[in-house]
C-alpha cells in the first residue's frame, strides 16, 4: 500500500512540474509577443513623432519671419545665448538678446562670421559662435568667403600671415576675446574715439572708448569688455 502510494505521488509531481513548465513556456511565449508587438508600436511612434517633428520645424520656420515667403534655414542658439546685431560686428547696435535654446531663421547671407537672422519678423546679425550650426549654414559662409571683396581678402590674408587663419577669421568677424593685444583690437572693432591710461598696483590700465561701448586693457592686453 505504501509503496502504491508512493508511485502515485511520484506519478502526480511530474505531471505537475510538466505542467508547469508549460504554463512557464505558455508565459514566455506570451511576453515575447507582447515585447514584439509594443517595439513595433513604439518604431511607429517614433516615425509619427518624426513626421511631426518635421512639420512643426517647417511652420516655426514660416512663423518666425515676417512672412512665410522668406527663406531661411532654422537654428538655435547656442548653450551662452548670443545677441541679435544691427551691423555684423561686435559693436554693432544690439537689437535683441538672444537666450539660449532660442529658434532662429538664418537667412543666406553673411559678411565675416556674421550671419544675418530672423528672429519672429526683427532682421539682424548673429555671430557664427553664437548658434548651433550645420553643414548648410558652413555652406553660407563659403560662399560668402568666395564673393570677399578685393580689400577684405587682402586684409584676411595680412592678418593670416601674422596671426594664423583661426585668429584672422575671429578678427575679421570684429570679435574680442580675452587677451588680444592692442593691434589686434584696432584691426577688429577699430581705433577708439578717446583712451584713458592708469597706473595701478596691477600695473598699466587702459580704457578705450567706443560709441556705446568701453574695452578695457590691463600690460597691453585685453582684459574686459561693455557687451552692449
Amino acid at each position: 500500500m505504501k509503496k502504491l502510494l508512493l508511485s502515485l505521488l511520484t506519478v502526480t509531481f511530474f505531471i505537475t512540474t510538466i505542467y508547469a513548465q508549460q504554463d512557464n513556456n505558455t508565459r514566455l511565449n506570451q511576453l515575447k509577443k507582447e515585447k514584439s508587438d509594443l517595439t513595433k508600436q513604439v518604431g511607429q511612434l517614433n516615425a509619427k513623432i518624426k513626421k511631426i517633428d518635421q512639420e512643426i520645424a517647417k511652420l516655426e520656420s514660416q512663423a518666425n519671419s515676417k512672412d512665410g515667403g522668406i527663406s531661411g534655414i532654422l537654428t538655435k542658439v547656442s548653450d551662452n545665448g548670443t545677441k541679435l546685431r544691427e551691423t555684423p560686428s561686435s559693436t554693432g547696435k544690439e537689437v535683441e538678446d538672444l537666450p539660449a535654446g532660442t529658434e532662429i531663421l538664418i537667412l543666406k547671407e553673411s559678411q565675416g562670421l556674421y550671419l544675418k537672422a530672423n528672429h519672429k519678423g526683427k532682421v539682424g546679425w548673429v555671430s557664427y559662435s553664437g548658434i548651433n550650426t550645420n553643414a548648410e549654414i558652413d555652406a553660407i559662409l563659403m560662399d560668402s568667403k568666395k564673393k570677399q571683396k578685393p580689400e577684405d581678402k587682402a586684409k584676411y590674408n595680412r592678418l593670416a600671415k601674422i596671426y594664423g587663419d583661426d585668429v584672422a577669421k575671429k578678427i575679421m568677424a570684429g570679435l574680442l576675446w580675452n587677451g588680444m593685444s592692442q593691434g589686434m583690437v584696432i584691426e577688429s572693432i577699430g581705433r577708439p574715439t578717446n583712451t584713458t591710461k592708469t597706473n595701478t598696483p596691477e600695473g598699466v590700465r587702459e580704457t578705450w572708448e567706443y560709441q556705446g561701448r568701453k574695452v578695457y586693457f590691463l600690460n597691453g592686453g585685453l582684459e574686459k569688455w561693455d557687451k552692449n
